[in-house]
């Protein structure tokens, strides 16, 4: 399983990710990098503890955090 993370930033900045489950629980975390002004596809492969479900993203860019729900399916 994975996750794409479309990003388009004003300038370069560093960019984390934290996945957290329904409980608040921390499941993965990308650690932080660099990205490119402009657009970004960041790719995230998923272990396989990730079960299908809702899960929450975390994405801080500079000294800022936005959180997201996605839906990750099983792939079969």
């Amino acid at each position: 399983n994975s996750i794409n993370i479309d990003l388009s930033l004003s300038k370069e900045e560093l960019v984390g990710i934290k996945i957290f489950n329904s409980l608040g629980q921390l499941v993965h975390q990308k650690e932080a990098s660099y990205q490119w002004a402009g657009n970004n596809r960041i790719y995230l492969n998923l272990p396989s503890h990730i079960k299908q479900g809702v899960y929450i993203l975390q994405v801080s860019i500079g000294d800022k955090s936005y959180l997201t729900e996605r839906f990750v399916k099983k792939n079969r």
